[in-house]
């Protein structure tokens, strides 16, 4: 369990099995458990991603670390881990665990052991995974890709401190999923975005296509159902509000992207949930 932390995990392809990608579970495990069951995942051939925030709100929470160790479960850094690690390492308030649902952690508050084991599991996880595949490099974050291109992120994520803004932007930005007009956009042509770019360097269309990957997939805003927006596939499905569990397997990322860009975008498409502190 224990591991080195690293800003970017790389993970080369899978010639055994199959490869999945969960959303926010939000310590939902006995979901997990029915699905994966279902689809007959084996792991000692498959493999199980995930998009983080597998805590808070949900009442399975306390077993984490052995629903991860059970599935083997590659996770990255989601913004209820940050804010763990943060609230434990970095002389955090309990009300900001309170908020986010985190009360299994403080009621565990006189076993430090398990804390300190959780909490060294949270700080190892990287900020971003990216997975070869026969259609190309897909990448996972919790919330967005902030600049235009994978190479940029990776870049980015390696250089910052826990503080720097692509590392904070990557947990918690939900720009590319709500409304163009809390965004300040309209529709823009990929020639408007170019000629942006070279007005102001460092500007990217928060909803534009991330360049240098196939997909790109994170959870973090709960949808109905599974959104695409550009190359960026939304798996947090509210599973912890009375949603449905999403399993994506990455096999179907081809389809599902093929398929969007077929459909024209409906309007709205987030529901609303409790707001989360630190947005």
């Amino acid at each position: 369990m224990l591991q080195t932390f690293l800003p970017v995990r790389h993970f080369k392809k899978n010639t055994l099995g199959r490869d999945f990608v969960v959303g926010d579970l939000h310590g939902c495990f006995a979901q997990l458990r029915q699905e994966l069951e279902s689809r007959q995942f084996d792991p000692s051939r498959d493999r199980l991603f995930a998009v983080g925030d597998l805590v808070d709100r949900g009442h399975e929470s306390p077993a984490v670390l052995d629903v991860v160790r059970r599935y083997d479960i590659q996770s990255v850094r989601g913004n209820h881990e940050d804010v763990i690690v943060r609230w434990h390492r970095h002389g955090g308030r309990d009300s900001s665990i309170r908020c986010n649902g985190g009360d299994w952690l403080l009621d565990m508050a006189d076993d430090t052991h398990a804390v300190d084991e959780i909490v060294a599991y949270m700080a190892a996880l990287p900020y971003a995974i990216e997975i070869e595949t026969d259609n190309g490099l897909v990448g996972i974050v919790h919330a967005n890709v902030p600049v235009r291109s994978w190479a940029q992120l990776v870049q980015a994520l390696e250089q910052e401190s826990r503080d720097g803004p692509i590392r904070r932007k990557v947990i918690w930005d939900r720009s590319r999923w709500t409304s163009r007009r809390a965004t300040g956009l309209t529709s823009i042509g990929h020639a408007a975005a170019q000629l942006l770019q070279r007005l102001a360097p460092g500007w990217c269309d928060p909803r534009g296509h991330v360049e240098g990957v196939a997909a790109v997939i994170v959870g973090h805003t709960p949808t109905r159902e599974p959104k695409v927006r550009a190359n960026v596939i939304n798996v947090d499905t509210g599973l912890v509000y009375g949603g449905n569990l999403t399993l994506l397997a990455l096999d179907e990322v081809p389809m599902l992207l093929s398929r969007a860009s077929r459909e024209k975008p409906a309007s709205g498409g987030s529901k609303r949930y409790p707001a989360e502190s630190g947005v």
